[in-house]
């Protein structure tokens, strides 16, 4: 058993074909070292776990339409793709598809550095005068337990604990703090935001 980091990258479209994604490091503790077996076993976990918490954060008439995980410490390893047609299931339309919110994750340790996840397609009723409404926030708080509650164990591992990334190293250190920032950020150079 080793462990090792993976990435899983999700994709969608909002209204008008603007493009939005959103990268997941997880630290997973790998049996077996097939790195095409766990990144696949990984996704699966993800679509059941992680994709319905992630689709109430989101407008309904955007959809998460794709998504990919590979091995992303040691030597790397094959990328695992799978089509998603996933709507958003937050009851209203998207008021804008160049805002999003954003979900700070700051890690435990001596990395302070914080991970971002930015929820595109925000959803009219998620925020009002400029204060974000209780309904959203309960949603993003469902996905922020998801998300620390770890993916459901596999036969490729026995465990996945989300966090922060960092290259230099190479490692994933577990995230278990969130804030949501309390306006929503512009999306024009945050094409591929790195949590």
């Amino acid at each position: 058993m080793s462990v090792e980091a993976y990435e899983i990258v999700v994709g969608g479209v909002a209204p008008g074909g603007a493009f939005a994604q959103n990268v997941f490091h997880y630290q997973v503790d790998e049996i077996g070292g097939d790195p095409f077996a766990t990144a696949s076993d990984l996704l699966d976990n993800f679509e059941t776990d992680i994709i319905p918490s992630l689709a109430d954060c989101i407008a309904q008439n955007c959809k998460l339409n794709l998504f990919h995980s590979k091995r992303v410490s040691g030597s790397g390893g094959p990328t695992v793709f799978k089509v998603l047609d996933q709507a958003g299931t937050f009851s209203s339309d998207s008021i804008s598809n160049v805002f999003a919110a954003d979900m700070a994750w700051y890690p435990g340790g001596a990395l302070n550095r914080p991970g971002h996840i930015y929820l595109w397609g925000l959803p009219y009723g998620s925020i009002d005068a400029e204060v974000w409404q209780s309904a959203y926030i309960a949603k993003v708080a469902a996905l922020a337990v998801a998300l620390t509650t770890g993916l459901t164990a596999d036969v490729t591992y026995t465990s996945a604990s989300y966090g922060t990334y960092t290259k230099k190293t190479k490692t994933v250190t577990p995230a278990d703090n969130y804030v949501l920032k309390p306006k929503p950020t512009g999306m024009n150079k945050r094409t591929l935001p790195v949590t």
